[in-house]
């Protein structure tokens, strides 16, 4: 049985995970994402390809998790603030769903 979650525009469903994403360019991005799922700081990691969605605490996490990437030997190819797409969206939302 299908369940409706939302009921808004797509703008106001991205604007629902209300926190801070980044999104990360590297090669390595399953064991990045696997690495940075143990940060405090990060909230939940979504891989795109060689993209990462990284939803943080606060922006000022930021930094610290390029840092701790680089340190730890991955290679950052580019990161920049994003909103979240319609799929980190959904993904967020039937996560806990799904373990169920």
């Amino acid at each position: 049985k299908g369940k409706i979650l939302v009921t808004d525009d797509p703008s106001g469903a991205k604007m629902m995970l209300g926190t801070p994403m980044i999104e990360i360019t590297t090669p390595e991005a399953g064991s990045a994402g696997d690495f940075l799922k143990s940060f405090e700081s990060v909230l939940s990691v979504n891989a795109y390809g060689d993209r990462l969605h990284v939803a943080i605490r606060r922006e000022e996490n930021g930094k610290e998790i390029i840092d701790q990437l680089k340190a730890h030997g991955f290679s950052v190819e580019g990161e920049r603030w994003i909103d979240p797409s319609l799929e980190d969206v959904f993904i967020e939302m039937t996560k806990d769903k799904a373990t169920a």
